[in-house]
C-alpha cells in the first residue's frame, strides 16, 4: 500500500478505526492493519499511544509488547522500553526472541555486555537462530573481541548461505 495523499488519509484512517470498532476481538485484523495504519502515521507518538491501546486490549501478545519495546526505544525512552521488554521475556520464557529483542535494547543503549549475554540467552534456547547469532558478532565486536567475532562469522557462514546473512557477515568482517 502506498501512502495515501493527505486529502485522502482521513477518509483511510477513520475506515480502519471503523474496522477495528467492528471487530474489536479479531486480533489479525490488528495485523493487517498495522502497516497502514503505520502509512498513516507521521508522528511516532501517536503511533506508540496506538501501540499502547492495542496492549490494553491485549496485554500478553508479544508482537505488540515487541513493537512497543522497538518503539520506546527508538523514542529515547529506555526505562519503558526495559519494562516491555522484561514482560515479553517473562510471557514466553522458553522463546529465542524475546532474549534477541532484549539483547537489541542492551545494544541500542550502548549495553554491549548486557547485549551480549541475552544474545547468548535466545541463542540458548534456539541455537540457529542467525538473527541472534549476527546480533552477538556485533556486540561482541563493541567489545573488542575480535577473535570470538570471527569465530561466531565462521560459524554463521558455514551454518548459513542465505544473502542476507551472508552480507551481514561481510560486513561484519569488514569492520574487524
Amino acid at each position: 500500500m502506498e501512502k495515501p495523499k493527505k486529502g485522502d488519509r482521513a477518509k483511510v484512517a477513520a475506515g480502519i478505526d471503523a474496522f477495528l470498532q467492528k471487530y474489536p476481538s479479531r486480533m489479525e485484523a490488528f495485523f493487517l492493519l498495522i502497516p497502514k495504519y503505520r502509512l498513516l502515521v507521521e508522528n511516532p507518538d501517536k503511533l506508540v499511544r496506538f501501540y499502547e491501546t492495542l496492549h490494553k486490549r491485549y496485554p500478553n501478545n508479544v508482537q505488540i509488547l515487541n513493537m512497543m519495546g522497538y518503539f520506546y526505544v527508538a523514542l529515547g525512552q529506555p526505562d519503558r522500553a526495559k519494562m516491555i521488554f522484561e514482560k515479553y521475556v517473562y510471557i514466553r520464557p522458553n522463546e529465542a526472541n524475546p532474549y534477541d529483542s532484549f539483547g537489541e535494547f542492551y545494544y541500542n543503549t550502548g549495553q554491549f555486555g548486557k547485549a551480549a549475554a541475552y544474545f547468548r540467552k535466545a541463542l540458548a534456547r534456539k541455537p540457529d537462530f542467525p538473527a541472534s547469532k549476527i546480533n552477538l558478532s556485533r556486540a561482541l565486536l563493541h567489545m573488542g573481541k575480535v577473535r570470538a567475532v570471527l569465530e561466531l562469522l565462521d560459524q554463521i557462514q558455514a551454518d548459513h548461505t542465505e544473502g542476507m546473512i551472508t552480507n551481514s557477515t561481510v560486513v561484519q568482517r569488514f569492520l574487524c
